[in-house]
Order: C-alpha cells, then structure tokens, then sequence
C-alpha cells in the first residue's frame, strides 16, 4: 500500500510518499479501505510538532507514529476474530486525536475506538471531513459549569453535529447563534 510517512518533525516538505505492507487486524480490530481523509489542524500540530505540548504527547525527538492522519472514512476490508459487530463491507468513519494513521490506504482500528457506520446518503469525503469539529465540539459540551454557546453557520456541519451530540450525551440546553438565511434549516433539526 502507499502511505505518507514523516520521520521527523517539520513541515509537508518532510513527507515521504512509500509503499508499506497493509497492516494486519489484531483480534479487535478492523482492516479499513481509506477512501478519504482530511488534513486537519490536528494532524498538522503533530507533522509540524508544535506547540511544545504536542511533542510530549506524541513523540519528543521524532512522531511515534511515522504514518500521519487522525480521521478517515471507508470501507471494512477485514475484521479480526473476536470482532462481532462489525463485517467486511460495511462503510464506516472514525477519528482519534492520538492518530489512526489514516494517511495511507488502509488502516487498522480497534472496534474500542470512535468509530461508527457511515450512513448510505453521506459520502466518504463528508464523512470524513465531519470528523474533527464535532470530536472537539462534543469535548467542549462536555465541560462542567460553562456556558455552553455553539455557532453554526453551514446546513452540514449544523446537522452533523447536533446528530453526534444527541447520540453521545444527554443535549444540555444550548444558546445558539444561528445567521437568519439558516433559521429554517435549524427549525427543521430541533
């Protein structure tokens, strides 16, 4: 398989484009096809190592996973043996700020990690690029004792988030600032 891999902290000039074996499930976990990926601030702090902060999480001298990427969307090539919920075929998206190593054209991913069935009217590109922004919107939600204010602005973005909120945790009474040309659009999700 092709993957990108970064030896070394630095910029997008520091990626390597190299065939790689494909990796082979553990018991709990998945083969994925990569049919897309993003290139987030994420997967740009950790190329980049910095600020400071990022190099303690994830590699002083040198990233601890050479092959960057932290969300994908595709489709589950294998399964390992003690993995029952999930079959070959089945399309599916996911996100970890530590890193999937989604830069590359398969993955492996334990069925623990956030994962979950990407749905026939979504595409693998807005699956993918979906990923980042609720992960972090969903984290500030979830701090105790803070006005929660969340803004939305797009038709895509609005519905993918409050749909990964509801499913996640209890939706907390929400003041939102929603532009008028979206006021339908937010009537129709609430």
């Amino acid at each position: 398989m092709k993957a990108l891999i970064a030896k070394k902290y630095g910029g997008p000039e520091i990626l390597e484009l190299k065939d790689q074996p494909i990796p082979v499930p553990k018991p709990d976990e998945l083969l994925v096809k990569v049919k897309a990926t993003t290139v987030n601030r994420t997967d740009c702090g950790i190329l980049m190592g910095t600020p400071l902060m990022i190099r303690m999480l994830y590699g002083l001298s040198k990233p601890k996973k050479e092959i960057p990427g932290t969300d994908f969307a595709g489709i589950v090539e294998a399964v390992g043996k003690n993995v029952l919920d999930w079959k070959e075929g089945d399309r599916v998206f996911g996100f970890n700020d530590m890193g999937v190593k989604s830069h590359a054209e398969y993955l492996c991913i334990s069925e623990k990690q956030s994962i979950a069935r990407l749905p026939e009217n979504i595409s693998f590109e807005q699956g993918a690029a979906s990923l980042e922004g609720s992960h972090y919107a969903l984290n500030f939600l979830k701090i105790k004792n803070f006005r929660k204010k969340l803004i939305f602005s797009d038709k895509r973005y609005l519905k993918v988030t409050t749909e990964k909120v509801k499913i996640s945790i209890p939706l907390p009474k929400i003041e939102t600032i929603i532009p008028p040309r979206n006021l339908k659009i937010t009537k129709n999700v609430f």
